[in-house]
């Protein structure tokens, strides 16, 4: 027969010693498997239970790690098998891992896809197709995707992408108002918003858009940097820099207009 000797407190875990015919045995276990096999002081254990405690131990320590990467923060199925993988635990043993957390309630995929819903709009400020993107690349459950995504309010949408584009026209430098508009769009689409959303917020800030580009000072500037670019090239000057004035967002006519003033700098003999 083998018997609990010993049982002491250690961090979050349990030292236990077990007298057994081969002498004293000492085991660190977690709570969880104490209270699985009433291991209290006094406690016996026949060869056969014994046994199964043994066996059970060694799954059980792999275990409190996966159940501490759980724990840490909401995870979903997905993460927790791309943690096994790392940890480079035996794929026979996944079900296993899997099984405890889900009875636990600690693992629950469709409670994951909602909250990272709820916390993707609310505190990120994410478009739909973005938290849609996100939650694929998990191998959740699409229909609850899509079912989640749906609840999220016409108007909660619009309000998140209005606010976005306040704070990034505020940190946007002065440049052409096509330049300023295409770079708000590009920023709202790489936050998840779809085009007809974008659009719309777009066309709401036109008007804080042409105030803060202010073409005027923004293509005096760029002029100046176009012609210390290509300071150096001896044919085609005036084209170089008018090519790269309009792929700054500004309008042929406004190009060729300023660029009058500048004539003498780019007389470059072609």
């Amino acid at each position: 027969m083998n018997t609990v000797i010993r049982v002491k407190p250690k961090r979050k875990q349990y030292q236990i010693e077990i007298k057994t015919d081969k002498g004293i045995k000492e085991y660190l276990v977690s709570e969880e498997l104490l209270l699985e096999y009433r291991l209290v002081k006094g406690k016996e254990l026949d060869d056969s239970t014994y046994q199964a405690f043994r066996s059970e131990l060694e799954k059980d320590a792999l275990y409190q790690k996966v159940l501490h990467f759980a724990l840490y923060k909401p995870r979903c199925t997905n993460d927790i098998v791309e943690f096994m993988k790392r940890k480079q635990i035996n794929p026979d043993q996944y079900k296993y891992h899997l099984n405890k957390l889900h009875k636990a309630h600690i693992l629950d995929d469709q409670s994951y896809v909602n909250n990272f819903v709820s916390e993707s709009v609310e505190f990120k400020r994410m478009g739909p197709n973005k938290i849609r993107f996100d939650l694929s690349t998990k191998h959740l459950n699409i229909e609850w995707i899509d079912s989640a995504i749906q609840s999220i309010p016409k108007k909660t949408i619009m309000a998140n992408a209005n606010l976005l584009a306040e704070r990034k026209l505020a940190s946007m430098k002065k440049q052409s108002v096509s330049k300023s508009i295409q770079q708000l769009k590009t920023f709202l689409v790489n936050k998840g918003y779809d085009f007809e959303i974008v659009n719309e917020v777009v066309n709401q800030h036109l008007s804080d858009i042409k105030e803060s580009s202010d073409e005027e000072e923004a293509i005096q500037g760029d002029i100046v940097q176009a012609y210390r670019r290509y300071r150096n090239e001896t044919t085609k000057k005036k084209e170089k820099i008018l090519a790269y004035l309009l792929r700054k967002g500004y309008t042929y006519h406004t190009i060729k207009a300023k660029i009058g003033e500048y004539e003498d700098e780019f007389n470059d003999g072609t």
